[in-house]
């Protein structure tokens, strides 16, 4: 049965949250392949977090427009006249180029770096811990297992009930109940800034920088393919457009590539999507704004029918 004119009803939406000089945010809409901005947030932030948990959209941590380290968690609050973003209890630890994942009904923020001052300069203090937040509880704890290493630049995935952290030489996950991470086969290409993605059965690795034997570092186009049952990763279809810090996320069957770095240094507006099923990258609507370190979830969200 056809809804009514006017009715709302609920469908999901992707979301692009933030980037650098950036406290905007944007939805994709599917149905005619366009975005459109939502509220923004209280405060611009970069290379923070975010993940869904019971459908809520949460954003932690991240670097602010003056390049502080932030503690700040918030979830979005989607009404659809009144929307808002709602102040949570902040992190126990300022965090950013860190990874946030819904895992056992908890949110676990993990690595990461903190106390730094200002972006890439040398006083970087890379974090093995985790802590985690518990909604029911509205409390964050420390009683998380820490990464086998100090991990900075990471991404978070999860799959098949475990989550996965990807960055650099690391690779590992961790399953429901366990005390410890298992470590796994890292990807060959070495890179951190980059994104992780769960899709179908696999995992994929997508840009990031990577710093070669000499010179300075450079953003990649590479993709790589996890496989958890062989604990193997292969090469998949490289983006179109090299880039490190892209907002990706899962949406419709496909990946979402949105925005990142380039090798110019400047932030992207450009939308990548990736089809498994042909391996293959394509140009989509742009964003309304370009946008490095951002983040994108997909979350539902009530739409005009």
């Amino acid at each position: 049965m056809a809804a009514a004119a006017g009715a709302m009803v609920e469908s999901p939406v992707l979301v692009v949250v933030g980037g650098w000089e950036e406290g905007t945010v944007e939805a994709y809409d599917p149905k005619d392949q366009s975005w459109s901005p939502l509220i923004h947030l209280p405060t611009r932030r970069a290379f923070h977090a975010s993940a869904v948990l019971l459908n809520t959209l949460y954003v932690a941590g991240g670097q602010d427009e003056k390049k502080k380290d932030m503690q700040s968690f918030m979830r979005y609050y989607p009404h659809p006249t009144k929307p808002k973003w709602i102040q949570c209890p902040p992190m126990l630890t300022p965090r950013f180029i860190f990874g946030l994942a819904a895992f056992n009904r908890k949110l676990v923020a993990v690595g990461g770096l903190t106390d730094q001052g200002e972006y890439n300069v040398v006083e970087e203090k890379p974090l093995a811990g985790a802590e985690a937040y518990d909604p029911g509880a509205n409390l964050w704890t420390t009683d998380f297992p820490p990464l086998p290493v100090p991990a900075r630049g990471l991404a978070t995935a999860m799959l098949k009930g475990c989550l996965y952290v990807v960055a650099g030489k690391l690779a590992c996950r961790l399953q429901e109940g366990a005390k410890d991470w298992e470590v796994l086969s890292p990807p060959v290409m070495n890179t951190k800034h980059l994104a992780l993605v769960a899709l179908g059965d696999y995992l994929y690795a997508i840009g990031g920088i990577r710093r070669a034997s000499a010179g300075s570092p450079c953003a990649v186009a590479s993709v790589e393919r996890y496989d958890s049952v062989a604990d193997m990763w292969s090469s998949a279809a490289p983006l179109n457009v090299a880039r490190h810090s892209i907002a990706c996320t899962a949406f419709e069957g496909k990946i979402f590539a949105c925005g990142g770095t380039d090798n110019n240094m400047k932030a992207v507006a450009l939308v990548e999507t990736y089809d498994p099923e042909i391996d293959q990258w394509e140009y989509a609507a742009p964003m309304g704004r370009p946008r490095g370190g951002a983040t994108a979830n997909v979350i539902e969200m009530q739409r005009a029918a």
